[in-house]
């Protein structure tokens, strides 16, 4: 497996993710904290890159963004959680009504 070493993610890059996604949901930082169990400021340090948050933090941390740590890492995808929530959606529609879709996005993506 080759790998290239401006992929690495470093903590300013990791920051910087985590207040894009955190920003996209429109939650702030300190309502972020509470809501993981964390004091007020939890968040706002990741983001200020004084600390990187625990393996299983991280993990609570794309939990609470919807989003898998892949799609965390991937800064291609600007609203990942959207994407899922799509797929979601789309498995309760009949096959006629995901072709539908599907032509749609097509018929998006092409402009």
């Amino acid at each position: 497996m080759n790998y290239n070493p401006e992929e690495i993610f470093d903590s300013e890059s990791f920051a910087l993710r985590l207040a894009q996604l955190r920003e996209g949901r429109l939650v702030s930082a300190r309502t972020m904290s509470h809501e993981l169990g964390h004091n007020h400021s939890y968040i706002s340090q990741i983001e200020s890159q004084k600390f990187l948050p625990s393996l299983s933090e991280f993990f609570e941390i794309c939990n609470y963004l919807s989003v898998t740590p892949r799609e965390f890492f991937d800064n291609g995808a600007k609203s990942p959680y959207v994407l899922n929530s799509i797929a979601l959606l789309c498995q309760n529609l009949k096959p006629e009504q995901i072709d539908c879709v599907y032509n749609l996005l097509l018929e998006f993506a092409a402009k």
